[in-house]
């Protein structure tokens, strides 16, 4: 298992990328996101396609020599120390 803390939802993965891509971004959202930050969020390439987000070559490849691909979200919680999906619903 590596060193990550923990998950986000599709939702929050977004805005999250959004605001280290300095876009547009539910600054609200970010905020209380980043309260409960401790490095590193784990995710996947099928994540990252899916909510629309451009993926390096250099992450593509570690993503996937880790085999951090197309697993669901719970299954990806799994490899992270307090096994937690964060999202903003219910």
């Amino acid at each position: 298992m590596g060193n990550y803390s923990f998950v986000l939802s599709d939702e929050l993965q977004e805005e999250y990328c959004n605001f280290k891509e300095g876009r547009d971004y539910d600054r609200n959202l970010i905020e209380k996101l980043l309260h409960y930050y401790k490095p590193s969020i784990l995710t996947n390439t099928s994540q990252l396609k899916r909510i629309g987000k451009g993926i390096s070559a250099q992450l593509e490849t570690t993503l996937r020599k880790s085999g951090f691909t197309t697993q669901p979200l719970e299954d990806l919680a799994q490899n992270t120390l307090y096994k937690i999906i964060l999202c903003t619903g219910g």
